[in-house]
């Protein structure tokens, strides 16, 4: 009772023949998960409209098929990194995508310039995050 039981450094098996064990660097782990699911934290693109910019972004390591796009809450895009403009509701559609790179929209802005470039950084104070999935 209470007590810990703590295990490492096992590996298990199908079968009844063990192979050797197999030691994968954090960089390797890290890249297969990758794989599956990455946080967008910048890109650059233009305005498509006043309420709109479009960017395309290339995948590394490249995804396991054409991911689908979600976001944490309202992003933030810059204008020179002077203006700021925030999202009415969260929101990002991906236009044309696969494991390679994906064309995106952010939507509900108000107030951009058409042909204007701008950016987005998930680093940046109060803005949300563009997390990309492409699950089995």
């Amino acid at each position: 009772v209470g007590g810990t039981w703590q295990l490492a450094g096992v590996q298990l098996e199908v079968g009844t023949v063990a192979t050797s064990f197999e030691h994968k660097t954090y960089a390797a782990e890290l890249t297969a998960c990758q794989r599956y699911c990455q946080l967008l934290t910048a890109a650059a693109g233009s305005a498509s409209s006043t309420s709109a910019v479009e960017f395309g972004i290339g995948f590394y390591p490249e995804m396991r098929g054409a991911p689908t796009a979600s976001t944490t809450a309202a992003l933030i895009v810059e204008r020179h990194n002077v203006t700021a403009y925030t999202q009415s509701s969260a929101a990002v559609t991906i236009v044309h995508s696969t494991g390679r790179g994906a064309k995106f929209t952010i939507g509900n802005f108000s107030g951009l310039t058409a042909g204007n470039g701008y950016t987005y950084s998930g680093y940046q104070s109060g803005s949300g995050h563009i997390v990309l999935t492409a699950e089995l």
